[in-house]
């Protein structure tokens, strides 16, 4: 019997949930050899593993090598993957990279990809690109002063790709952002984001 993409899959995915990274490049490898195109869910398979495994470069160019062999651009799922290896391997600035070439693409993120992003920007303390990523989602307006962060022009390219209709975010993503800006004083960002009925106004004691 002939395996078609979806039992490749599957192979692929048990490999990737055990961390055999060797195996499921022997069944990739199969794959391609048997003329079976691999399909967005084979790129997410495989960047998922490539980033648990802290093999970010990896996981990145096999996106690429799957984008260049079928000649389908990375759909969200592919990119929100290839963001998240890039924040749990601790890049933020390539995230940002891969967001914006994702907007370049006209892949429009979700709340998941956004929420994502945004969790790295937490991590490293880059609280107004947080805030960039916010007012894009909801559809907001970008303050002219907020784009620099200590002297630096903004690293994310939003005016490539102008969303349709808002994209919420997940009230624990807010939530968090929230958390972390009230904790390092940004009193500022904060009223910006209660002010915007994102989130509400921790209660007073007494």
């Amino acid at each position: 019997l002939v395996a078609d993409g979806v039992a490749f899959n599957t192979l692929l995915l048990a490999c990737s949930r055990y961390e055999r990274v060797a195996e499921a490049e022997e069944v990739f490898a199969e794959m391609k050899s048997a003329g079976v195109e691999p399909t967005h869910v084979t790129a997410s398979i495989l960047v998922k593993m490539y980033g648990r495994a802290k093999m970010l470069d990896r996981a990145v160019e096999v996106s690429e090598q799957i984008k260049r062999e079928s000649g389908r651009t990375p759909n969200v799922h592919v990119y929100t993957c290839l963001i998240r290896a890039c924040v749990q391997n601790q890049q933020v600035r390539r995230s940002w990279e891969l967001f914006n070439r994702m907007l370049c693409e006209g892949v429009q993120p979700d709340a998941i990809t956004y929420g994502t992003v945004i969790h790295g920007c937490i991590y490293n303390n880059k609280f107004e690109v947080a805030m960039e990523l916010v007012r894009h989602a909801h559809m907001l307006p970008q303050p002219k002063e907020a784009a620099p962060e200590h002297g630096e022009h903004s690293p994310l390219k939003l005016s490539q790709l102008r969303l349709r209709r808002p994209v919420p975010l997940q009230p624990e993503v807010l939530r968090a952002l929230h958390t972390a800006l009230r904790k390092k004083s940004q009193v500022a960002l904060v009223a910006e984001l209660e002010g915007a009925g994102l989130v509400g106004a921790p209660a007073r004691l007494g």
